[in-house]
């Protein structure tokens, strides 16, 4: 959905609306855990959040004080350039405010779907990474490169066993430079447990080039020497990619006026400073639904629930329990790669306003997503004369039964390459020069023998043209559930549907509108049926679940009920929120400013570093702290514990203000790990120290 963008369906009982704030419960809440006193350190002044998302790019501006939105605004993303999308999204919102307000803006946050994109589509910097003592097995796992092992082992205790070989890491790094990298990924095997060869490498590197080098020990305490090979890697890689984002949009927002600092929401749903964001943007990997997610939480105030995020690509659910939002423990995968990032636990699924809806002739059914496309009435909206296409459109039904009947592209791009067929470079010159066109008109002005012989397929993989078609979106307007748009375009398109399936327009909208809430909660339910990761085929029986609701079987009587709310954001969450209550039984909540919640999370999450060190006994009776940057060795646990418990909430409280931390809170929690093996024996294991620090980010107002 697009910038002003209206829902119409009026509230009721079953759809709850709510405003207010639920930081002050979670300040509460943490002041009876941390003993402080609670919202005597709430934020003032006005804050700028800023969600680049998959389709939109969401600005709000939010008053700390009054704990309310003050303005909002859309605009399309620009994935070639997310600065220019932001750009646009701001001079919208500020037009809306006085300059009273803009001067007052003291703190920006940024979620952004870029480095989550990046990894997938394999974007970003040239690594060379070095695998330090791994050996033939866990090299062979670790699937990135250019990669190079070289010696240098410790023992799992972080005993040295092999040093590290300074001829044969300088010949490793000539030859990465030969081959043309402009950043360093290093990591040991066991770095974990002792980091010095990581640290000593860096130091290497740093003296022979002046390019950036990323250590796994700086990023993730993390076992697994594969997740730990690729979370260096990538983060290396977004290094130049982010590196740009941030400057870009610093210098946008110098350009308004605006000299606040700037948060980055990591994927956890926390937030980093800038600084940070430049040097761990692998961190920033699922920022953009961390932050939806936290938005919906801080929106509706529910405790215990669930957050739906329906976008225009896709929708995300996450799990809510006593406020705080599910992580993922064990780090997420990647685009098929394990990595040790940390993030919330978000089902995403290609379900959404922008979905391509077709009907399929064979089986008579409509089917939608996962594919998105431009809807009809934006691209009618920004290309009128579109319009008479419909008409022509009505004449022309059944030359072709074997493509969807309101098909458009639009020209994007330009392809890098030479290897594209005579017809691919008729279909860029054509939409380059005359503008967006049905597929009727581009199959007769390249020469095709039938409109569906074009070659659209890979022009559009790679981002060359765009498709337009019909989508859930097109629906809401054709049924006057959303009025921002071209509503004729989207009645003209449902009519050509509609004549293809055989039915009149109101049927179809009721079939395709059951079609998106049957997929919709297909996905629901195998995301509540799987929390606990017991079941088995869960899809197939969501999915079969979810058609009974809306068809009836003989002698089958489904009753359903959810016993936590269902806090629904994005901009169609009213109409597609009501939808759902009147399928299962649940209590609504739709919360104000719904439908910029994930700009709202961005600006109004707080910091939050965590600092882990594990201590065990050794086999000549002392102790060893395992730390961040190098192993300790003490006589006693007494003295191993005051001291790591010292260094864990120093390491904690350096790495929070070097985010702009302001009024920490800090919580450090010592955890025994012993065995009973008999009556009266208990074998000790080892201790585990964690510092947690908890604040609020800096704001300051340009003066």
């Amino acid at each position: 959905m697009e910038p002003g963008q209206r829902l119409m369906p009026s509230y009721t009982d079953s759809v709850f609306t709510c405003s207010g704030s639920y930081g002050e419960r979670f300040e509460r809440e943490s002041a009876k855990r941390s003993g402080n006193k609670g919202p005597s350190e709430k934020r003032s002044g006005i804050g700028l959040g800023i969600d680049a998302g998959g389709t939109y790019t969401d600005a709000v501006l939010y008053d700390f004080h009054r704990e309310q939105v003050i303005a909002s605004s859309k605009a399309l993303t620009t994935h070639d350039d997310y600065a220019s999308g932001i750009g646009e999204s701001l001079d919208s919102l500020l037009k809306e405010v006085s300059g009273d307000i803009i001067r007052r803006i003291g703190l920006v946050s940024l979620s952004t779907t870029l480095a989550t994109n990046a990894i997938v589509e394999g974007k970003g910097g040239r690594v060379g990474l070095i695998l330090i003592g791994y050996d033939q097995h866990s090299s062979t796992k670790v699937e990135l490169g250019p990669k190079i092992v070289i010696r240098g082992r410790h023992t799992i205790e972080g005993e040295l066993l092999e040093p590290l070989d300074g001829a044969e890491a300088e010949g490793a790094i000539e030859t990465l430079l030969k081959g043309g990298v402009d950043s360093f990924a290093v990591t040991s095997e066991v770095g974990a447990r002792n980091p010095e060869h990581e640290l000593m490498l860096k130091q290497l590197i740093a003296q022979k080039v002046g390019l950036p080098v990323v250590c796994a020990s700086e990023l993730t305490a993390e076992l697994n020497c594969v997740k730990r090979a690729n979370t260096c890697f990538f983060n290396a890689r977004l290094i130049p990619l982010v590196a740009s984002l941030l400057s870009s949009v610093k210098l946008v927002l110098t350009e308004r006026g605006i000299r606040a600092p700037l948060m980055v929401v990591k994927g956890d749903g926390t937030l980093m400073g800038e600084e940070v964001a430049r040097t761990n943007p692998v961190e920033m990997v699922l920022s953009g639904p961390a932050a939806s997610v936290i938005g919906g939480a801080y929106l509706s105030g529910v405790s215990d629930g669930y957050v739906v995020d329906m976008g225009g690509t896709t929708t995300d659910v996450a799990f809510l329990k006593d406020g705080f939002v599910a992580h993922k423990s064990d780090g997420i995968n990647i685009n098929g790669f394990r990595t040790a990032v940390k993030t919330v636990n978000v089902h995403t699924f290609g379900l959404g306003g922008d979905s391509y809806i077709r009907y399929e002739l064979k089986s008579r059914k409509v089917r939608i997503g996962p594919q998105r496309v431009i809807p009809i009435s934006f691209l009618a909206y920004r290309h009128p004369q579109l319009l008479d296409f419909f008409s022509k459109g009505r004449e022309r039904r059944g030359e072709e039964l074997l493509v969807q009947p309101a098909d458009f592209f639009i020209f994007q791009k330009e392809f890098k390459g030479t290897d594209l067929h005579p017809q691919e470079v008729a279909i860029l010159h054509v939409l380059n020069e005359h503008g967006p066109m049905s597929r009727i008109e581009l199959a007769e002005r390249v020469g095709a023998e039938s409109v569906s012989l074009i070659r659209t397929e890979r022009l559009e993989m790679f981002g060359n043209i765009l498709r337009s078609a019909l989508t859930p979106t097109d629906v809401l307007h054709a049924i006057g559930a959303a009025q921002f748009w071209n509503r004729e375009a989207a009645e003209g398109a449902l009519t050509l549907y509609a004549e293809r399936a055989g039915m009149v327009s109101e049927l179809f909208v009721e079939e395709a509108l059951r079609e998106f809430y049957r997929n919709l909660l297909a996905h629901l339910f195998e995301f509540w049926l799987t929390e606990d990761g017991r079941f088995l085929g869960e899809r197939e029986f969501a999915e079969n679940i979810a058609s009974h609701l809306f068809f009836k079987v003989k002698d089958i009587v489904l009753d359903t009920e959810v016993r936590n709310p269902i806090v629904f954001i994005g901009a169609p969450a009213l109409t597609y929120s009501q939808g759902i209550r009147d399928l299962i039984e649940v209590q609504v909540v739709v919360p104000e400013s719904h439908a910029v919640a994930n700009a709202v999370g961005a600006i109004t999450g707080s910091i939050r570093e965590e600092v882990t060190i594990l201590i065990r006994p050794t086999v000549e009776g002392g102790f060893v702290a395992y730390t961040p940057e190098e192993k300790r060795y003490f006589d006693t646990l007494a003295e191993a514990k005051h001291a790591t418990m010292k260094l864990a909430e120093e390491t904690a409280v350096q790495r929070a203000k070097r985010s702009g931390a302001l009024h920490l809170t800090v919580n450090v929690d010592i955890k025994d790990k012993e065995v009973k093996v008999s009556q009266d024996d208990i074998i000790y294991l080892e201790t585990v120290v964690t510092a947690s620090v908890n604040s609020i980010p800096t704001s300051k107002v340009a003066g």
